[in-house]
């Protein structure tokens, strides 16, 4: 039969408490730096614009410029469009900050985009 050693037992047990307690304040650090994170972001955001149903917006166009370019027409997209529009809001989520479009049929994209996009 094996002899037990209450120092050990006890050694052992105070290793697995500092490596608990190392643990939580980890967690707790990390807790903390993600709030000041979120908090030095938010500080200089505006307020966001919510759209309703039935409004007419503007579209970006920042993500269509080679569409643009391989029209061929000699234009440099510097000097292309940047809005597009104005379309009507169909479907508004504002908690999550998209929008879904009224589009016509030519264009092959999604029709939901994010506020941002948006004017």
């Amino acid at each position: 039969m094996p002899v037990v050693n209450d120092a050990n037992d006890d050694l052992a047990l105070r290793v697995i408490q500092a490596i608990e307690l190392n643990f939580k304040e980890a967690m707790d650090n990390l807790i903390n730096s993600k709030i000041a994170q979120a908090h030095h972001a938010n500080k200089s955001r505006g307020e966001e614009v919510v759209y309703n149903v039935g409004d007419r917006v503007l579209l970006s166009t920042i993500n269509r410029r080679r569409e643009y370019m391989q029209k061929k027409d000699g234009r440099v997209a510097k000097f292309m469009p940047q809005f597009d529009g104005p379309y009507s809001v169909i479907a508004a989520h504002p908690e999550t900050s998209s929008y879904t479009l009224d589009l016509p049929e030519g264009l092959n994209i999604f029709p939901t985009f994010h506020a941002s996009l948006l004017q």
